[in-house]
């Protein structure tokens, strides 16, 4: 575990002046390495078939049309090598996902980070019905889509993350390559749109003999997304720096009985591995919580739109998107491919998937928007939409533009591009064509009916037709607005502002509704307050009391504990008194003593006052008594003795 852990760390984000770009040879092939490790490591989803005795799930020929047309498939790739296999247990059982979720046959698992900045999450799928091919090229024109589209953070993206600006691109023969962009997403909510400055490794000659099918290294894709610092990308205002670790791969299960033709329907394995910090001070919890279904839509979103794509098809030596064919035009370089940013989105911003489908233009479009400049009301936009849909060469509202004033990026990606339609099948699309109805009206020659060309061809034209129809509709209704407008009389004016007036003082009502409400509230809130404020200090009140009573209770036992106390004492005086009197009393210098001691007694009486005296009087006469008792009894005593 502890080897996973350290092939982990080479994600840690770096700064790129510590990456040796003279030698890139050496740099380059270790981090692919452990990027090898890392995706050996991830569990293959669970209840699989295995490799030795495995068939095609899909019975379906046809591509997949989108994520849920494909196929789960139930064939798994041979076990890595042994140091490899080991490190699956790591990873634990797959999170629990979602019915959604769990439908699309992908496992999510989670890891706690040994370095404390959060937990990883591995996502492991297999599928059929998007060829290793097209599989690539899509993951290839993913960050080229997003870049042609101008607007806000992450704008036209198709995972969460859109591109913004390429600052670095290397190629390293048989190796791969290194990249730097400079990236942006807007999360939902009322947060601060974030920006990730990513180093991206790509290759498709990554994987060692400790991945071999077979004896045979299959077909792979590895991306590789570090964190780096760039001196050419500061920090933005108002957008909050984030950090992306992950790596992803796809990877061919090659077939026994696939053959060369069918090697596009050999079921492709999808592999990745992340961590995130959105930063801005949100809590980890909060980012980890959502990380397992995020990814798993991530994923969808992507699938959806890579089988949607129809110019994506060819092998795997197929031309790369038409920004990388030109490297030494400047005006080219912020539409090269960002080579598989892949799994950079998971759980992050808003994709185009969910939006509609004319968000995004195509190069060729932005080249001939930048010459003829934007149309202006209800038929620059039918123009606009007639412009995304149909391809250059035969759209009929392009030709107010020269043909030669379009890029080269344009007609490779134009939907009648050469890639698409090849040279021997023949398309007569004819450039002097001065309307679309004659267009609409021809024939495609040396394009077979059935063919799926013809298909797409028809749909065009079917769709421009419409598009057509639309736009002589609005023109239509334009022109009968402008003549509507040019009739409003004094009295249509008089009316509107009538009915502004009464909208105006429908809206001070009911603010005054409104304020009136809140007053109400605020007073009865006051009172509330002086009734709860009044209940305490009564309550107070009462305790006060109860307090009082309690101490005085205390008093009063504790003094009446004392007077029992004094009653013994002088009930044991007394005895004592009547002891020692008796005693004195035996002989004559007791009875003396006993004199001296009466007379001071009395003197001392008649100095107090006259009630004091009183009772001072009856005390000595019955302690003259007591004694008179005493002491015939001590001289009896004493004769008897």
């Amino acid at each position: 575990m502890s080897e996973l852990h350290a092939a982990l760390a080479c994600l840690r984000p770096k700064e790129f002046s510590d990456v040796p770009t003279n030698d890139l040879k050496a740099f380059l092939p270790q981090i692919l390495s452990d990027a090898e490790l890392i995706a050996n490591s991830v569990p293959p989803p669970p209840n699989g078939t295995p490799y030795e005795s495995s068939t095609r799930t899909r019975t379906n020929t046809q591509p997949a049309i989108n994520a849920a047309d494909l196929t789960i498939s139930e064939v798994r790739r041979p076990p890595p090598a042994k140091v490899h296999a080991d490190l699956q247990k790591s990873w634990g059982k797959p999170v629990k996902l979602g019915a959604k979720e769990a439908a699309t046959g992908m496992s999510v698992f989670k890891m706690a980070g040994h370095d404390r900045h959060g937990a990883w999450f591995a996502r492991s799928s297999v599928h059929e019905g998007l060829g290793f091919s097209k599989w690539k090229l899509a993951m290839q024109k993913e960050f080229p889509e997003s870049l042609e589209v101008q607007g806000g953070p992450g704008e036209g993206n198709v995972r969460g993350i859109g591109g913004d600006q390429r600052l670095e691109d290397i190629t390293v023969d048989g190796v791969g390559n290194l990249q730097v962009y400079q990236l942006s997403a807007q999360f939902p909510g009322p947060t601060s749109p974030r920006e990730f400055i990513t180093l991206l490794i790509t290759s498709d000659n990554s994987l060692s003999d400790a991945s071999k099918v077979a004896d045979m290294t299959p077909r792979h894709y590895m991306v590789v997304s570090i964190p780096v610092s760039h001196p050419e990308a500061p920090p933005r205002n108002g957008m909050v720096r984030g950090f992306y670790e992950s790596i992803e791969m796809i990877r061919e299960i090659p077939l026994a009985d696939a053959g060369a033709d069918g090697a596009e329907t050999n079921p492709v394995e999808w592999i990745m591995v992340t961590r995130s910090d959105p930063g801005g001070g949100i809590p980890r919890f909060m980012v980890e919580r959502n990380v397992p279904s995020s990814i798993v839509q991530d994923a969808v979103k992507f699938l959806d739109w890579a089988c949607a794509k129809t110019d994506l098809d060819g092998d795997d030596n197929a031309s790369k998107p038409s920004g990388l064919e030109v490297e030494n035009e400047p005006d080219q370089q912020h539409r090269r491919s960002i080579a598989d940013l892949n799994g950079v989105g998971a759980g992050v911003g808003t994709s185009i998937a969910d939006r509609p489908s004319n968000t995004i233009r195509r190069a060729s479009y932005k080249a001939e928007k930048e010459v003829a400049g934007s149309s202006q009301g209800l038929l620059g936009q039918f123009r606009d939409s007639v412009e995304a849909y149909i391809p250059d060469a035969i759209n009929p509202l392009q030709r107010t533009v020269s043909s030669s004033s379009s890029s080269s990026e344009s007609s490779t990606d134009s939907f009648a591009s050469a890639s698409f339609f090849p040279a021997s099948e023949g398309l007569p699309v004819d450039n002097d064509i001065p309307t679309p109805s004659t267009l609409s009206q021809e024939k495609l020659a040396g394009v077979p009916d059935d063919s799926q060309h013809a298909r797409e061809m028809q749909k065009i034209e079917d769709k421009k037709r419409l598009l057509k129809e639309k736009l002589d509709q609005a023109t239509e209704k334009q022109a009968k607005d402008a003549a509507d407008e040019s009739h409003k009389t004094q009295k249509d004016m008089e009316k509107a502002a009538e009915k502004h007036r009464q909208q105006r003082k429908k809206q001070e009502d009911k603010f005054e509704k409104e304020i009136r409400k809140l007053e109400e509230r605020r007073e009865k809130e006051t009172k509330k307050l002086l009734l709860r404020q009044q209940k305490e200090a009564d309550k107070n009140q009462l305790l006060k009391a109860q307090r009082e009573r309690d101490e005085h209770k205390q008093k009063a036992e504790l003094m009446e504990e004392e007077n029992k106390v004094l009653k013994q004492q002088i009930g044991d005086l007394q005895r004592e008194n009547t002891a020692l009197v008796a005693r004195l009393g035996k002989t004559e210098i007791g009875r003396d003593i006993l004199k001296q001691v009466r007379e001071e007694d009395g003197k001392g009486r008649t100095r107090a006052s006259s009630r004091a005296s009183g009772k001072s009087a009856s005390m000595s006469a019955r302690s003259r008594g007591e004694s008179n008792v005493s002491l015939p009894t001590a001289s009896t005593e004493t004769g008897k003795s």
